[in-house]
């Protein structure tokens, strides 16, 4: 029982989703009226495509292709290639959203953010297995926070409820024997820090 929910939890919070909730989040925002419903909708779809479906796919033919152990990439030193191709998505969603000004500029950077945390991933897992989890749902963390600070809105009830989620995850990956708590942490530090620094980076670039 306890493993099932720990499978349903990492599931349900896998890193993949992180930039899809976090335009959901924004969307059911106090800032909702300034999007048009094609915006909400041309953006998720983007979003979608570069984040979720390309990603998957490509994992899908690394595993066909026996080149990675399993759909989690568990074995470290597998990760290489696949965390690269994901990298490459992340930027090329935020370069068609900038190119056609899909959504506002500071979403754009907060893919870059997320696109930084992956190149991170890649160079410590040579050396080290840190959470891919931690770090995407750190990352939604830090884009919360970032954004409570410099868009001055009160997001605290929700940034409360994810950092929550991510103890809740992090137990599930330790659960599952997939990461020691040491790993959970840096990875949420992780994908906190570059998040909440493209925060920091846009207002000070703007």
């Amino acid at each position: 029982m306890e493993t099932r929910f720990a499978e349903l939890i990492s599931r349900i919070l896998h890193p993949f989703y992180m930039p899809i909730y976090g335009l959901l989040i924004l969307y059911n925002s106090a800032f909702s009226t300034i999007f048009s419903g094609y915006e909400k909708i041309t953006s998720l779809l983007i979003l979608f495509l570069f984040t979720i479906l390309f990603p998957a796919l490509i994992i899908l033919r690394f595993r066909k292709k026996r080149k990675i152990s399993d759909f989690n990439i568990s074995n470290r030193k597998e990760r290489f290639i696949p965390f690269l191709c994901v990298f490459c998505c992340y930027v090329l969603c935020a370069v068609v959203f900038i190119r056609f000004h899909l959504i506002p500029s500071f979403l754009s950077v907060f893919l870059l953010g997320s696109a930084v945390s992956i190149l991170f991933l890649i160079l410590i897992s040579f050396v080290w297995k840190i959470s891919a989890h931690l770090t995407g749902i750190g990352g939604l963390c830090g884009t919360i926070f970032g954004t409570c600070l410099w868009l001055n809105i009160n997001t605290l009830n929700l940034f409360v409820l994810c950092v929550l989620l991510a103890g809740v995850l992090a137990y599930a990956r330790i659960t599952l024997q997939q990461h020691s708590l040491a790993q959970t942490i840096s990875g949420f530090l992780l994908g906190f820090t570059c998040l909440f620094l493209s925060n920091l980076f846009f207002v000070w670039v703007k």
